[in-house]
């Protein structure tokens, strides 16, 4: 597993999955490389497992940023919201017994 290894003057070993799917990890001077990357494997299900989610996380941001309004569709959906908010401010009025003014 390919890895950005920096070497700091932390105690411990740090591993993160960068929002563009790099992996890097921080570990102190004086580990060796062979001790770094036997951790790395030892965590290699929790890196993957994070990769995945990272993943789905874009596709789901991408997903809701498909399609852009045009103004005319936005004046529209707003035009339409107008008429459903009397509506449905009358309908949870019910539901907690207020009495509408006006």
């Amino acid at each position: 597993m390919e890895f950005k290894l920096i070497r700091t003057n932390r105690k411990t070993v740090a591993i993160q999955v960068n929002p563009d799917l790099s992996i890097t990890v921080r570990a102190p001077r004086y580990a060796s490389k062979r001790e770094i990357d036997r951790i790395v494997e030892k965590n290699e299900t929790w890196i993957y497992k994070h990769i995945e989610i990272i993943k789905k996380n874009k596709a789901d941001y991408e997903a809701l940023n498909v399609e852009k309004l045009t103004s005319e569709e936005i004046k529209t959906l707003a035009e339409q919201t107008l008429k459903l908010i009397p509506q449905r401010v009358e309908y949870f009025a019910r539901q907690v017994a207020l009495i509408m003014a006006g």
